[in-house]
């Protein structure tokens, strides 16, 4: 446990991830609605779930300071306090997945750290290509693609990857959902970028992944995330992804 840090280091915390809305918690809900689809109670992915949220947030976080969008955080306590927030952030993220308790094995949380640390890596490399094309023209689709799918694309498949293994689902199912959250990641930062071209892509995407849910659990499992899918392409209800 952490003993004795700055209370302001947890008020920073609290910041990033007292957000309402599903958009600002996506990876935290693909992981509990992916649970539950496979059938266990989505409490048995909780600890993968907050892990992930807080992982999203504290990149939210870092991207706040490089990007200039204001940031409660940042604003109050300064840039340097900031960054040392979101990098706490993601360190809470790996304490989150050994909370005892939730019935996993010692096996899979390894499995399941190992699984956040290589989204998180792959985050990281998503953005620093973009920083590295923040001053230059359009990116090319292949770029935007690139992109997309290891900042936003990694974290999400990684969450939906999480509540499919706390599930005690099996490897093709996982993979069918860990298939479907990325494209969800990627949906959302193909939106995010805007343009013609991101939207189009965006839809293709979008269409991928549910054809991946599909395959992953029967239609009765699938509203809730289908209702996650919709949040991202900025849609709403499942009439707008069917």
């Amino acid at each position: 446990a952490l003993i004795g840090p700055p209370l302001g280091l947890y008020e920073m915390a609290l910041y990033q991830t007292d957000r309402r809305g599903r958009l600002a918690h996506l990876p935290a809900c693909l992981c509990l609605s992916a649970c539950g689809a496979v059938g266990a109670d989505p409490v048995r992915a909780m600890p993968a779930a907050i892990a992930v949220d807080l992982a999203w947030c504290g990149f939210g976080l870092h991207d706040s300071l490089w990007t200039r969008r204001p940031s409660p955080s940042w604003r109050e306590w300064g840039e340097a306090q900031a960054i040392n927030a979101g990098d706490a952030m993601l360190s809470l993220a790996r304490l989150s997945l050994l909370e005892p308790g939730r019935g996993a094995t010692p096996d899979v949380v390894g499995e399941a750290l190992d699984m956040l640390d290589e989204a998180c890596l792959s985050a990281c490399h998503g953005r620093s290509l973009e920083m590295a094309l923040a001053d230059s023209a359009s990116p090319d689709v292949g770029t935007l693609l690139e992109i997309g799918r290891a900042k936003s694309g990694a974290l999400c498949g990684c969450a939906a990857d999480l509540g499919a293994l706390l599930g005690g689902s099996s490897t093709s199912t996982r993979e069918k959902m860990k298939d479907f959250g990325e494209k969800v990641g990627i949906v959302l930062y193909l939106k995010h970028a805007g343009g013609e071209r991101a939207s189009v892509l965006a839809g293709h995407y979008l269409e991928e992944g549910l054809a991946s849910l599909s395959e992953a659990v029967g239609p009765d499992s699938q509203r809730e995330l289908i209702e996650v899918a919709s949040v991202a392409a900025g849609q709403s209800g499942r009439r707008a992804v069917r």
